[in-house]
């Protein structure tokens, strides 16, 4: 076979580094493009993060029962060094609901009150309106609400499912079995004088309620043994989902699908290193270039 040099066309698609790039880029899951936006945004500072869309995080401010509660002082410090749980306080519940065997409805409203706790096992909402979010509207009655909540507050740890810290000591309190005259007046106390027992009034308790200074001091010795924060010792609920990145509907009988431009991140030209790079070039072909880029 003899040998030679021949000359041929061919197409060939040639993947230059920003093609490359571009490539990467349309592949990335929303997710991984913000951590990709947000190395840009460090690594380049004439980019800048538009504030359209980043999202303005809100933190709630501390109750007033908690500030009262941490206000009263301890001799013995921390009472509720208490060890972490590797599983959280969903599973735990949904676990106890689990071995009650309860009717299918029944199982569901509990489980639907277990949704709505907060991060500190609170019910932030009111029953009633924790109820009318239930998408099962058939048969609706509201005392099935508060036999599913009695339920849910008959579980471990004593306390979970109430509305307010006071709440939550009221139920602990009536679940306690000994010393019937110290949790009563224990009761009345966090009921009725739960501001005044913070700020250790205790003569005015004792002459409100008629008690002698050793039930009271039984009283407050139960009262300092529960625990304001049940749910401290569980690992935060994690709740792994995905964004969606596109929108299927229906227009004149077909099916479509958009991308949702809102989910984006979305980033801009730093104005004060633009100017001053346009104002020592002199030109704003360089403005115009850097722009383009994005």
């Amino acid at each position: 076979m003899p040998f030679g040099l021949v000359l041929a066309q061919t197409q060939k698609l040639a993947l230059t580094p920003q093609l490359q790039q571009a490539l990467k880029i349309l592949q990335l899951p929303i997710d991984a493009l913000r951590q990709e936006v947000a190395v840009a945004l460090q690594e380049n500072p004439f980019l800048d993060l538009d504030e359209t869309s980043s999202e303005e995080e809100t933190v709630s401010a501390a109750s007033r029962e908690e500030m009262i509660w941490d206000s009263i002082g301890y001799i013995d410090g921390d009472l509720w060094d208490v060890q972490e749980r590797p599983k959280s306080l969903w599973s735990y519940l949904i676990e106890q609901l689990g071995c009650l065997g309860l009717p299918a409805e029944e199982d569901m409203r509990v489980q639907w009150l277990i949704g709505a706790l907060d991060e500190k096992g609170f019910l932030s909402e009111s029953l009633i309106d924790i109820a009318k979010q239930y998408p099962i509207k058939e048969n609706f009655e509201f005392k099935n609400w508060e036999a599913a909540l009695k339920t849910l507050q008959s579980f471990d740890p004593t306390g979970v499912g109430a509305n307010s810290v006071q709440d939550c000591l009221l139920i602990q309190l009536r679940n306690c079995q000994a010393d019937k005259d110290a949790l009563s007046l224990g009761c009345q106390i966090v009921e009725d004088f739960f501001e005044e027992f913070a700020h250790k009034k205790f003569d005015l308790i004792r002459k409100r309620t008629g008690c002698t200074d050793a039930s009271l001091k039984k009283a407050e010795a139960r009262i300092h043994a529960l625990n304001p924060h049940p749910v401290a010792e569980f690992s935060p609920m994690q709740i792994n989902y995905d964004v969606p990145e596109v929108e299927v509907y229906k227009s004149l009988g077909e099916w479509k699908v958009r991308l949702i431009q809102s989910v984006l991140p979305k980033m801009k030209i730093n104005n004060a290193y633009a100017l001053a790079l346009r104002d020592q070039d002199n030109s704003e072909d360089t403005y115009r270039i850097w722009q383009d880029r994005l």
